[in-house]
C-alpha cells in the first residue's frame, strides 16, 4: 500500500527470522517521511514512522554506508506489546 500512496522502497533487508523494511516519502527536494517496518517470526511487527522535512543527501548517505543503531535492540522492539500486562 505505501508503494502505491508515492512511497519508495529504499531498504530492504530479510534475514532467516526477521526482515527490516525502509520506505522513503519524497517531495521535490526534500525526504517527508521515513517508515521503517521490522517484522519478526513470530508474527509481531513495529512500525516507525518519522515525517518531517529531512535532507534528502544525509538519508542517502545514511543508507548507503549502512544503517548504524548502535545499541538499538531490534528485538526489544519486538517485544513491545508482546508481553502480557
Amino acid at each position: 500500500d505505501l508503494a502505491n500512496s508515492g512511497w519508495t522502497a529504499a531498504l530492504e533487508v530479510r534475514g532467516d527470522e526477521e526482515q527490516v523494511d525502509i520506505y522513503l516519502l519524497e517531495s521535490a527536494d526534500l525526504v517527508d517521511g521515513v517508515m521503517i517496518m521490522v517484522n519478526g517470526d513470530d508474527g509481531s511487527a513495529v512500525f516507525i514512522n518519522v515525517y518531517g522535512m529531512l535532507d534528502p543527501v544525509f538519508i542517502g548517505q545514511t543508507i548507503g554506508k549502512g544503517l548504524d543503531f548502535h545499541d538499538f535492540d531490534l528485538e526489544a522492539l519486538l517485544e513491545i506489546g508482546s508481553e502480557e500486562s
